[in-house]
């Protein structure tokens, strides 16, 4: 932070002083500094207008944001868990017909996915109303790094699921149930990285 602090102030005021970006960023250059740092430096400036240079819109960190993009992606990810207990509890009893462990099992993720359904969805429409008003909510920080957050979840539960069906055919486990369940996990991870994706993808276009 303390690098970015000095890298703004000079380019602040070497675009003040009526230096051009190529200059500024040549002298930088010649000072250490990589492009990977000078760009972004740059490019938090949007020309000189009244006799300084104009800032481009940062990220915003607000504490009710925090709120509402941990409850929209808790809800998101909880919901899913609960979503792949619902979907294979229905492939066991597809492949077990007559079981009565069905019932048992059945209950509680049926209902955490009729509770939390509802809710994240709610939830959602309402997050993509704002941000479409809102081009500050597009930035926020809490809202891109749950996205990222979301999509590594759900990064690692296709990934994990992966290795468990190698692992299956490796040792002649992997039978039409097992490959059922292994797909229920596929698709909803797929579902929650797209949406999350999505989001992130809003975002970055800011």
């Amino acid at each position: 932070m303390a690098h970015r602090s000095e890298i703004d102030r000079f380019v602040h005021h070497a675009l003040a002083q009526g230096a051009s970006p190529a200059e500024v960023s040549a002298s930088l250059q010649e000072a250490g500094w990589a492009m990977s740092e000078i760009t972004p430096a740059l490019g938090r400036w949007h020309g000189v207008a009244l006799g300084a240079p104009v800032p481009r819109p940062g990220a915003t960190a607000q504490a009710r944001d925090f709120f509402f993009y941990a409850l929209l992606f808790g809800l998101l990810l909880f919901g899913a868990i609960h979503l792949v207990l619902l979907l294979n509890v229905l492939v066991d009893w597809v492949f077990e017909a007559g079981s009565t462990r069905f019932a048992r099992r059945v209950s509680w993720p049926m209902a955490a996915v009729v509770v939390i359904g509802p809710l994240f969805f709610w939830l959602a429409a309402r997050d993509h109303r704002r941000a479409a008003s809102d081009a500050a909510l597009r930035r926020s920080v809490f809202r891109r790094w749950m996205t990222y957050i979301a999509m590594l979840g759900a990064a690692a539960s296709m990934i994990g699921s992966a290795v468990a069906a190698v692992y299956g055919l490796l040792d002649g486990d992997f039978t039409a149930q097992f490959a059922c369940k292994i797909a229920v996990v596929l698709g909803v991870s797929a579902l929650v990285f797209a949406y999350a994706r999505q989001i992130a993808r809003s975002g970055e276009a800011e």
